[in-house]
């Protein structure tokens, strides 16, 4: 849903070119059309309940046919519950199979049209006793589980909808509050329900399920602002006491479907802090106290909300007058649905998923592979989407929640998945994620193409939060599956896949493949770029499936063209001479900077710029590992640099802006960082992966010597500068400290100590100490000053120390 047109563009920051375009202004009148009008919504919704509906006439949610199940270990990629029975074979990967109950055994009566569905789940451990309980959502109410340490599941008891059943009652959301679950739904009439869980403590299943009423046993109920009693889903700060009801329809009552917020300080009588509908209808929220690197936002209540094609983030700290900080959308939004922070207490990036792509196959889901987008929030007010991760099997996102370095994702057909993302924040392309378990609870579309179905079957939500390490699975068609993750291996390192789909792009059958191959790869991995129609058709058709990943991690593959520009002979020379420093390169790629400035176009230097970028990239796959750290003190040194003009004077005229091209420019970091974003990686015999090896320990390097990014606005030397030292204690743990015992204890800056680095660095705080405005940051103050005289001083000790070790050893 939207602003008006005239108070959204203020809110939207178009990239800065066609590089970096991924996050989109909003189109107003196809958002006025489709979104504020709530038709694609009403599309969606009316989509699933016909699906439900033909599934129960087709008797596939019928719950005799799914027994309980025993436990059950993932052998060779399957759990076999029930030996020879399909229905009951699972896909998995490093997940075993615990427990299974289904939904009428769970508690749920059936008793509106005999249906009995799940959806919504959450957990909560007893704080004393260390008991862990769930508590599920299903059709006519909430069934309440008992997980026993042993890893089994025990039916305590079951809270029934406050409401009279109807067609709305297929949602039902969770949400925990300290020792109680928020519930609401899209049934007419039912409000919010406020239940303690604490009334389970006292049940041990002995008598059954205990029937659980609304009248004797919930602690409160809100409908003070809904106008219809109806709602998508609750959001919850349990920090400060109070939730906030989204989703709310009608949306042309009641703040437009937007945010209805209400106290949690007593849960027996919540009461309005008003709502507020200037981005209209919220799907899906997460509203928390903001930690994070944006200082003008630290401390304030922010919702990051999921608003149907855009990610709209609100300051609500004044619940009567809400702000919009920033909205925006990206390509192949369709109904954007739910996400969540990599890090409450870091609020960098944010994982999104938008329902509708796969479905529709659009944009980057044009394949029908599940996208996970990955946004960039460390400014708030410009949020960036920096890339993407794909699933491995066809099929529809919908929940997904972090715990700790992992992201646990409900995909419908395709069971939960499991994602280490502890990769994102140094590599937020998404290139380095991998998928590290999984658990596929619905085999029916197992042998489909791309081993699942675009449709909305199967897991709905669940919860991994147990210190048990026990994960629950509520789904749709059965029951709730108790699962445990065995292992969770390290991401692999990527290599090339000699398969049909690199062979396809570097044919020497056809003339001149490789090269427009070559040329399509640079394109295409350039700017991020996720589109399947962009694909050549005699890639689509040898790279099957996961077309986007498999094409990218192909592209990576490909040899880099080392094209007779200037720009490559000036860095191949430096790399094959030794008589040639970097420091000397630097000058030359500045004078071919400089010329190009005053004789050409914005165009053309760009392209020096790409021409610069690709070459780094070409001979990093190449050079020898003794010779990567000479490549790095050149990307150092160039990064560095301050471009002026000899021959007109002053800054250099075409460029926008007044940039400094090396400081500023955004190609160096896109592609190197951007090289290969394929989150796929292919099993098989592998000839030669020494390329992408040296590649590898070249950024190796870049990364351990804190040279953590390029950037596009020269203020980002300031944020790395905070980075190296931990500026920020709130961070500290998530920061190296250039300090005496880093320095010593890092094998590589031992290794380099005698080498160029460690000048570099010198050099670097040095001209730090002499920058006294750098963009909107200013390092003159006596705080920063001191960092760097400390940063210098330690430098000192070091070379001290390392004199002394090296005169003891001499004598």
């Amino acid at each position: 849903m939207r602003l008006s047109s005239a108070i959204g563009v203020a809110f939207i920051s178009a990239a800065s070119g066609p590089v970096m375009a991924k996050e989109l202004p909003v189109d107003e009148a196809r958002a006025a059309r489709l979104y504020d009008s709530g038709v694609i919504h009403q599309e969606l919704i009316s989509k699933k309940i016909a699906h439900w509906e033909a599934e129960m006439e087709a008797g596939l949610m019928a719950s005799d046919q799914f027994p309980r199940l025993n436990a059950t270990k993932c052998v060779n990629g399957i759990a076999e519950a029930i030996s020879g029975d399909p229905l009951h074979t699972f896909k998995c990967k490093n997940m075993d199979l615990l427990d299974f109950i289904n939904h009428e055994d769970l508690g749920s009566t059936g008793y509106y049209q005999n249906i009995r569905s799940g959806s919504s789940t959450w957990g909560w451990t007893d704080p004393e006793s260390g008991r862990e309980f769930i508590a599920s959502g299903v059709y006519d109410g909430v069934s309440f589980i008992e997980i026993l340490p042993e890893g089994r599941m025990l039916p305590l008891a079951f809270l029934p909808k406050w409401a009279t059943l109807a067609s709305g009652a297929w949602w039902t959301e969770i949400r925990p509050y300290k020792h109680y679950m928020v519930i609401g739904s899209e049934l007419v009439g039912n409000g919010v329900q406020i239940f303690d869980m604490a009334k389970l403590l006292p049940l041990d299943g002995s008598n059954g399920i205990h029937r659980f009423t609304n009248a004797e046993d919930l602690t409160g109920h809100f409908n003070e602002t809904l106008p219809v009693g109806r709602s998508h889903n609750v959001v919850i700060n349990e920090e400060l006491n109070y939730g906030v009801a989204v989703g709310v329809q009608p949306r042309d009552q009641g703040c437009m479907g937007g945010l209805h917020f209400f106290t949690l300080d007593d849960p027996s009588n919540p009461i309005s802090l008003g709502c507020d509908g200037q981005d209209g209808y919220t799907h899906d929220a997460q509203c928390l106290v903001y930690r994070g690197p944006d200082e003008k936002y630290v401390g304030r209540e922010i919702c990051y909300g999921y608003n149907e094609d855009t990610l709209t983030v609100f300051d609500v700290t004044d619940k009567s007058a809400v702000t919009i900080i920033s909205r925006i959308t990206y390509e192949g939004a369709t109904f954007t649905h739910q996400g969540w922070v990599n890090d409450v207490n870091n609020q960098e990036y944010l994982f999104m998923d938008d329902e509708y792509d796969e479905y529709d196959l659009v944009g980057p889901a044009a394949d029908g592979y599940p996208v996970t987008y990955i946004w960039d929030i460390r400014d708030l007010e410009n949020p960036k989407q920096t890339g993407l991760f794909k699933a491995t099997t066809r099929g529809i996102d919908h929940n997904q929640y972090v715990w700790g370095n992992y992201i646990y994702q409900s995909n419908y057909g395709a069971g939960v998945r499991v994602y280490d993302i502890s990769s994102v924040p140094s590599d937020p392309t998404g290139n380095s994620v991998c998928e590290v378990a999984y658990f596929d609870t619905y085999p029916e579309d197992d042998q489909d193409e791309g081993s699942g179905a675009i449709k909305f079957s199967g897991s709905w939500h669940s919860y991994a939060g147990f210190k048990s390490g026990y994960v629950f699975i509520n789904t749709i068609e059965r029951g709730g599956f108790l699962v445990k993750p065995t292992k969770y291996a390290p991401c692999p390192a990527k290599t090339c896949n000699a398969d049909n789909c690199l062979r396809s792009l570097r044919a020497e059958s056809v003339s001149g493949r490789l090269e427009e191959s070559q040329q399509f790869c640079a394109e295409f991995t350039d700017g991020w770029n996720a589109q399947v129609t962009d694909v050549p058709k005699y890639a689509t058709e040898a790279c099957t499936g996961n077309v986007i990943s498999r094409v990218s991690s192909a592209c990576s593959c490909l040899p880099t063209p080392t094209a007779s520009y200037p720009e490559s002979q000036i860095i191949t020379e430096m790399m094959t001479n030794d008589e040639i420093s970097p420091e000397i390169t630097v000058d030359k790629i500045v004078v071919l900077t400089c010329t190009l400035a005053a004789t050409s176009s914005g165009s053309d230097l760009d392209q020096h710029a790409l021409n610069v970028s690709h070459t780094l990239i070409a001979i990093a796959m190449r050079a020898p590992h003794d010779k990567l750290s000479k490549l790095v003190d050149f990307c150092f040194r160039l990064h560095l640099h301050t471009t002026s003009d000899p021959i007109n004077g002053g800054a250099l005229s075409p460029l926008r802006q007044d940039e400094d091209l090396w400081s500023k420019w955004p190609h160096l970091e896109h592609v190197v960082k951007e090289y290969e974003w394929s989150t796929s990686v292919y099993e098989s015999e592998i000839s030669d992966n020494q390329p992408y090896q040296n590649y590898t320990a070249w950024r190796a390097q870049l990364y351990e010597l804190g040279f953590s990014v390029w950037t596009e606005e020269a203020d980002y030397t300031y944020i790395r500068l905070t980075w190296v030292f931990g500026r920020n204690d709130d961070h500290s743990k998530r920061r190296q400290r250039l300090d005496v015992p880093f320095l010593q204890e890092s094998p590589f800056l031992s290794q380099l100590f005698q080498g160029h680095f460690w000048q570099s660095w010198r050099d670097f705080f040095k001209a730090c100490q002499e920058l006294q405005d750098l963009g909107s940051q200013d390092l003159s103050d006596q705080d920063t000053q001191e960092l760097i005289r400390q940063a210098l001083q330690n430098m000192e000790k070091i070379e001290v120390d390392q004199a002394s070790v090296h005169h003891a050893e001499s004598n």
